[in-house]
This record gives C-alpha cells, structure tokens and sequence, in this order.
C-alpha cells in the first residue's frame, strides 16, 4: 500500500470532517481509499457517509454495486442527499439478477465479473461529469470481494490498479470496499497494494471500531464507529 499521498487541510481537496476520525479532515485529489473489516461492520455505509458528504456540497457521485439494485441505491442515497442533483449521479449496477431500472444516471452490467463492462460504465459517467464542468467526483466500488468471487486475485488486482490510475489522474476521490474475513491473508495484502490509504474497521466488545493507516503516513487511534444506516 502507498503511502505517499497527502492529507492535506489548506489546499483544496476532498472534505471528510464528520465522516473520519479529526486527523484525516481533507484529502488531496486523486487519492484512493481501502475501506477494509469483517462483514456487517459498516462498510457500505461508510462509503455512502463518504460520498454523500461531497454530493450535498455539489460534488458529483459514482457508485458502483455489485449486489444492491440500483432502485435500491438509489432511494438510500436520494435519503443522505435530499437536495441530490442526478445530472451529477451515476450508477452502476452490476449483478446477475439484471439492472432494475432505465434511468439516465444508471448503467447495467449483467455480472460483476464482467469487469470490462464495469469500466465501460465508470467511462461513461466521468465523461459525461467532464463535459459539464464537475471536476470534484467521489467514486465507491462496494465490494472489491464480490469482484474476487468472480475472478482471480490477479485479473481484480490489475483492474483496481487501472481504475485507480484513472481516477487519480481526473483528480477523483475513490473509496473501495474491501470483506477481509472473505480472503486470505496473500489476496488481501495483494489488493491493498493499490490504495494510498485504509480505513480498518473491526467488531470490539465496545462496537464497532475505525481507523485510517497510510493516509499521510499517519495510523490514527481506533475510535468508536456508529454506522448511520442500516
């Protein structure tokens, strides 16, 4: 995992005051975030909590799902966001049970093993946010495990690197979900190998914990995490 990027509390970049622990207020553009735990630790809600965030201030939002349907995401996040401006929202769903919806901010990937099909849908979105002037973007991928129950550790490794490239290279903020009692130890080390940064969280006789490691070099403290939604 790098190690190299900033936070960062005077230039402009990606606000996350509320959302991560008082020394990751702000990150710098391009960064890319491993949200990593066990199941049912709050993953998914962090990263919606994450993008959310930036959607209220005008911000445009991808998310890509691999098993909720896009109907779904979209009433959960239209609740974060009352004021969501779908000109700047994109999905992308991607599962076998087939897209549930046409609208014009959803893209429809029959498998979450077609990986090809999803980059074709995140190509579209960052597109269409570049023609009309969105430059600050925050991107979720929930979960990188369901991609690995498809495909080989090593075939989703090199995806992640090319999406994250990518999207350090528009000056996006990428957050990806990561079930780490659903890998071994090589294929977890092996994905983390993409992120500038982790969030950890993990289940303690006190709840649900978090802490950020990597992102300016520092490892915060674990403090208390309560998921907003279920």
């Amino acid at each position: 995992m790098e190690t190299n990027r900033n936070t960062d509390t005077d230039q402009v970049g990606y606000e996350l005051e509320g959302v991560l622990p008082e020394e990751t207020l702000r990150v710098s553009p391009g960064t890319n975030i491993l949200i990593a735990g066990p199941p049912m630790s709050g993953k998914q809600d962090l990263a919606l909590s994450i993008l959310a965030q930036g959607a209220t201030d005008g911000e445009g939002s991808v998310i890509v799902s691999t098993d909720r349907s896009a109907d779904s995401i979209n009433k959960e996040f239209t609740k974060r966001v009352p004021n969501l401006n779908h000109d700047s929202f994109g999905i992308v769903e991607s599962r076998e049970s087939g897209g549930s919806a046409k609208d014009e901010f959803v893209h429809s990937v029959a498998s979450p093993g077609d990986l090809t099909g999803i980059g074709i849908g995140i190509s579209q979105f960052m597109q269409r946010f570049n023609q009309s002037g969105i430059t600050q973007t925050r991107l979720a991928l929930d979960s990188i495990s369901t991609l690995l129950s498809y495909v080989e550790v090593r075939t989703v490794f090199k995806f992640c690197h090319v999406l994250t490239a990518r999207l350090e290279a528009v000056g996006y903020l990428g957050v990806f979900t990561l079930d780490t009692g659903a890998h071994d130890e090589q294929a977890v080390n092996t994905i983390k190998q993409v992120f500038d940064g982790m969030i950890e969280l993990r289940e303690s006789d006190a709840g649900i914990e978090m802490r950020v490691v990597g992102l300016g070099g520092k490892r915060t403290k674990w403090t208390a995490y309560e998921p907003n939604h279920s």
